[in-house]
């Protein structure tokens, strides 16, 4: 289902559709978000000190994936 929210980081905060409900499930709460907003939210290029860069196999070849720590919140 998507639904707006307002995604806030820090003092950055941007309005966006998301898809809530995706069957998805993980260990601790997950935010997964495009370099669009990323950008909008000052997490790129410039990445925080102490994000995570991983690099995952998936069906389309080789993936890398950062894992910015912090406390960012989804406000509906």
């Amino acid at each position: 289902m998507g639904v707006r929210v307002r995604v806030k980081y820090g003092s950055s905060s941007s309005d966006l559709v998301a898809l809530v409900s995706t069957g998805y499930e993980a260990d601790v709460p997950e935010l997964l978000i495009p370099v669009s907003v990323a950008e909008r939210l000052g997490l790129w290029p410039k990445l925080p000190e102490d994000t995570i860069v991983e690099t995952y196999k998936t069906a389309s070849g080789l993936m890398r994936v950062y894992r910015a720590r912090g406390p960012a919140r989804v406000c509906s």
